[in-house]
């Protein structure tokens, strides 16, 4: 008799900041035809609600949290006790990665959703979100 083990289950979100109020929205992403309007549709109570929101806000949930509780983004920026980096998608290895901003010399690292899926992947668990790039550009 096979056994089948169950696939843990990733959320698949984004955010973006809202052109109408300024807000931060959570939810699915929609691309209107044009390419260049982004809508977050977020799930309120009954209600939907569908916003659109600025291009260059928008960020993927990358399944981790942070030392505080908080989901790491796409487009966060994070401290470790070593220095700053930023979370970026990395198509060429088809994962969330951490960019560091201090030290330019550095192996980018893995932010893997299920660390024992990667050969080379691990997950910190002493990640801080210290903004974003977004709302914090000063920072990079």
């Amino acid at each position: 008799m096979q056994t089948h083990r169950r696939m843990k289950q990733r959320e698949i979100k984004f955010r973006g900041v809202s052109i109408v109020s300024g807000n931060w929205i959570y939810g699915c992403l929609f691309i209107n035809e044009d390419m260049r309007t982004f809508i977050v549709h977020e799930l309120i109570t009954k209600d939907t609600y569908y916003s659109e929101v600025v291009y260059e806000s928008v960020g993927q949930f990358t399944g981790r949290i942070d030392m505080n509780g908080n989901e790491i983004y796409e487009g966060d920026l994070v401290m470790v006790p070593y220095g700053n980096g930023k979370v970026e998608y990395a198509s060429n290895q088809a994962m969330f990665i951490i960019t560091w901003i201090d030290d330019r010399e550095a192996y980018n690292e893995s932010l893997a959703y299920e660390p024992k899926s990667y050969k080379y992947g691990r997950t910190r668990k002493d990640l801080e979100i210290i903004g974003n790039v977004f709302q914090n550009p000063e920072l990079l």
